[in-house]
């Protein structure tokens, strides 16, 4: 295994390299990671969330969609692709998903209690391996 343990003396330093090297996309664990909100999946979750209840929620739909396609295809196509999705009904978002590979039926979701709900995103969304 090839650990490796930095030592710092404030939490803003922590925070400043815990940032880049996330975002050079080097997994790390710290008390900040371990924290649901630090959680890009449960970011994802309530934004999806958000964006089934709050249909006009133009920033939760770009933000779930966002974090979806980061997954899935490049820059150049992930902007044209959230930009030509943001306005479209519920049903034309999801259909669209379908092509990508994920299947997401609303009104399944709606029917289920909100744990099994909650559980279905995680399936749906392959937010778990």
């Amino acid at each position: 295994m090839n650990d490796v343990c930095i030592l710092v003396r404030t939490k803003k330093q922590g925070i400043a390299i815990s940032n880049y090297l996330t975002n050079s996309r080097i997994d790390i664990v710290s008390s900040e990671t371990l924290l649901l909100k630090n959680s890009k999946e449960v970011t994802f979750i309530l934004d999806l969330l958000k964006f089934l209840f709050l249909p006009n929620n133009k920033e939760a739909a770009a933000d779930f969609l966002y974090y979806l396609c980061s997954k899935n295809i490049n820059d150049e196509l992930k902007h044209k692709t959230i930009k030509g999705l943001i306005h479209q009904s519920n049903e034309v978002v999801f259909e669209k998903l379908g092509e990508f590979g994920y299947s997401f039926n609303e009104n399944e979701f709606i029917q289920m209690p909100f744990y099994d709900s909650i559980e279905y995103i995680i399936r749906c969304f392959q937010l778990i391996k």
